[in-house]
């Protein structure tokens, strides 16, 4: 059986780089309340880890997080799985690096180059003059720390005379060694595409239409149909709508064939590409990549079961 194990404070684990730290009581509230939310998509015969049940760990042929991370990792190992479950720490730590922000800035002007009819840039910084040129070169600017979920460590800047602004940037170069700063592009639509990668294949599954808040939080994803999900999208930019269909299109081949060389045998699992539409249809084809579970994914795979997300 698949032992199924809902760790929302993967990402702030990523950023510590480390089992030794103590997760946000928001992650901790999440994970308490929400323990269940894997039954939702598991198959019969499987199982989700619950707080203060035990787990039958002969039984288990594969652990599946939320996202593997060294604290899960090590919890894992606390509650008693073998070894032959986990991860080994150099895997985890090529894990971690690829799920910096910096792959993504990698492969966002490879699908420009492949795509006309898109748009976006950004850059990774490592020092405060590096931040201060991209402000200088982008005017209002989103910056973001390599390693953050669902709009932490993430916020808007207007140029570099923004005292508390470049606090935060200096804070974060500090602690996670750089941040990514990219133009501010607004009156956008979020949307996002799920895949899966397996034995250096990247497989297409459904696409995600979530809102997000004015701070770039995460509220919540759309359960529809996929055929429903593009037809809303499409509706945002009606006069667009064949030439943004094309687009999407062509950017989801893109990221099939760029993606893998990124990624190596360094990853295997699910994981979502976050995107912009612009009001002329134009698209961002990568504005983040989430080497994980998503709640997109999770929402495509509840609408499959017909099971509501929460």
């Amino acid at each position: 059986m698949v032992l199924h194990v809902f760790n929302p404070s993967h990402d702030e684990a990523l950023a510590a780089g480390t089992h030794r730290y103590t997760p946000s009581r928001a992650a901790q509230r999440m994970e308490r309340e929400l323990a269940e939310l894997p039954l939702r998509w598991a198959s019969p015969g499987d199982a989700v880890l619950l707080p203060g049940k035990a787990v039958r760990w002969e039984a288990v042929e594969r652990i599946e997080p939320w996202g593997w991370d060294t604290l899960v990792k090590h919890r894992l190992r606390q509650l008693g799985a073998p070894e032959r479950l986990l991860p080994t720490d150099e895997a985890l730590q090529t894990l971690r690096a690829l799920s910096s922000r910096a792959t993504a800035v990698r492969l966002l002007p490879l699908l420009r180059g492949d795509v006309e009819g898109t748009f976006g840039e950004s850059r990774m910084c490592r020092s405060e003059d590096e931040v201060r040129r991209a402000l200088a070169d982008y005017g209002p600017s989103v910056l973001k720390s390599p390693w953050s979920c669902s709009g932490r460590g993430v916020f808007r800047i207007v140029a570099d005379t923004d005292s508390k602004g470049m606090n935060r940037v200096r804070r974060i170069l500090r602690t996670q060694g750089a941040v990514e700063a990219e133009p501010y592009y607004a009156d956008c639509r979020d949307f996002a595409m799920e895949f899966y990668y397996s034995g250096g294949e990247l497989r297409y599954e459904a696409l995600s239409l979530f809102s997000t808040d004015p701070a770039g939080g995460y509220r919540g994803n759309t359960l529809a149909p996929q055929e429903r999900l593009q037809e809303m999208l499409l509706a945002s930019v009606p006069a667009q709508a064949m030439a943004a269909r094309d687009t999407i299109g062509r950017v989801r081949e893109a990221i099939r064939r760029h993606l893998p060389r990124l990624l190596g045998d360094g990853y295997e699992g699910p994981l979502g590409v976050d995107m912009l539409m612009r009001p002329d249809g134009t698209l961002h084809p990568c504005l983040e990549i989430n080497l994980r579970q998503t709640m997109g994914r999770a929402a495509w795979l509840c609408h499959k079961k017909g099971v509501p997300l929460q």
